[in-house]
């Protein structure tokens, strides 16, 4: 059956025509390449432009209307300047660049961008947000589908199956669940583990009100050793996406620095976020926007953790917890507005949730008993306790006490699975 969803996927790509004036009418082009530098630079080198089978996106999801991220690519036809597409993302670099460690040495990391493949020649340009939230070009350059030389993906012995199937995925939010740290012996349990992250997920407002909106695929990928790297207690593992707890020395956050990998198996399925299940007990996980999630697989908060990372990686939410240990040092800038839809410092509420709050609500909004059933601007967010406001007392973005989404990251939630709705 996944077999032939399969071969519907690449047929509805192909009868996509508005999307073939400026673009391939299905596959697209994965861009690998550096990000290097310390906490004020950025070098971009690209390594390699690989050819994808799949372009999940249809022409009314090209141009990224969030502005969303750290980072963004456009595409721009090289004769006209007329943008043709935009996404909006975040790196594990950029977040490298808040921590101590940048303060003192340089560092590279892998990052990938995907695009719709050109059939003329386009114009490339990456940017980047300062504190300030000012873009800069990091990267620019031209893509002629003449002379350009692309590669073909790495052929993987693993097929991608659907667990949660709507249609065509040029108009579905398409997820991409891959298996971290289970042998080949193990895989029966990950699909157990995956079918109840799929449950957690769809079960949660607002999933629950939009599961014809969604597709998810899982892909059987095989891990030498079981489990994940756990530095803090010495542990190490061989698995195939090289995934570890400890990063940035924050014991729990569990991430990998080999996005290309990561890449390579996704581009197995059509898809628009990619989850890394990793196989272990330890509660940990993480996430960037736009970029990959983790989750652990074999812990009683494993749905809770999914559903807030997932927070992140869809909607580009900020954490609105401050009392945790995290590694970076003053985030943000409190004379500008975040770029994280559920985050203000009130320097231009009326960008922000302002329209959701009462009249009578006053802001900053006192934590008590009387708004605590509020749309306000409670202080304490993004990891500080002062100049930084949320829009709720509770919220699954601040707290694992929390089992819904506030209503303001719900709305941002919403609003982004609808995006990928659009035809």
């Amino acid at each position: 059956m996944h077999k032939q969803k399969l071969i519907a996927v690449i047929l509805f790509s192909v009868l996509n025509i508005a999307q073939g004036q400026y673009f391939k009418q299905n596959g697209g082009l994965r861009f690998d390449f550096n990000l290097c530098g310390d906490k004020d630079t950025t070098i971009i080198t690209i390594n390699k432009i690989i050819q994808e089978p799949f372009n999940s996106r249809s022409t009314g999801q090209f141009i990224d209307t969030f502005d969303y991220g750290t980072f963004r690519i456009d595409v721009a036809d090289s004769s006209t300047g007329q943008l043709l597409y935009s996404q909006g993302f975040g790196t594990l670099f950029d977040e490298w660049q808040t921590t101590a460690e940048a303060q003192t040495i340089d560092r590279c990391f892998i990052h990938c961008c995907k695009i719709p493949e050109p059939v003329h020649p386009a114009k490339i340009t990456i940017r980047q947000r300062g504190k300030t939230q000012q873009y800069k070009i990091v990267f620019h350059d031209f893509f002629n589908p003449a002379t350009a030389h692309l590669s073909k993906p790495i052929p993987l012995p693993f097929e991608p199956v659907p667990v949660w199937y709507s249609g065509d995925p040029n108009i579905k939010l398409d997820f991409v669940l891959l298996a971290e740290g289970y042998k080949k012996n193990e895989m029966k349990k990950f699909r157990k583990d995956i079918k109840g992250l799929t449950i957690d997920l769809l079960s949660r407002p607002p999933f629950n009100h939009h599961r014809e909106h969604i597709n998810i695929w899982y892909v059987s990928s095989i891990s030498e050793e079981s489990g994940t790297d756990e530095p803090a207690k010495n542990k190490w593992r061989n698995t195939i996406m090289d995934t570890r707890f400890s990063t940035f020395n924050t014991e729990r956050y569990l991430m990998t620095d080999r996005y290309d990998k990561v890449c390579d198996l996704a581009a197995l399925a059509p898809y628009d976020q990619i989850v890394i299940v990793v196989n272990t007990s330890e509660y940990g996980g993480g996430a960037i926007y736009n970029f990959y999630s983790t989750v652990n697989s074999r812990n009683r908060s494993s749905g809770h953790v999914l559903v807030h990372e997932t927070g992140h990686c869809l909607g580009g939410l900020g954490d609105e917890y401050y009392t945790s240990e995290v590694p970076y040092l003053n985030p943000y800038d409190t004379l500008c507005e975040p770029w994280e839809p559920n985050l203000t410092t009130l320097v231009d509420f009326g960008r922000k949730w302002k329209s959701m709050v009462n009249d009578s609500t006053p802001i900053p909004t006192p934590l008590n008993q009387q708004y605590i059933e509020q749309t306000g601007a409670f202080e304490g967010g993004g990891y500080m306790a002062k100049g930084m406001f949320r829009s709720a007392p509770l919220c699954i973005m601040f707290s694992n006490a929390a089992t819904t989404f506030c209503p303001v990251c719900h709305s941002v939630l919403k609003k982004k699975i609808l995006f990928y709705t659009k035809k």
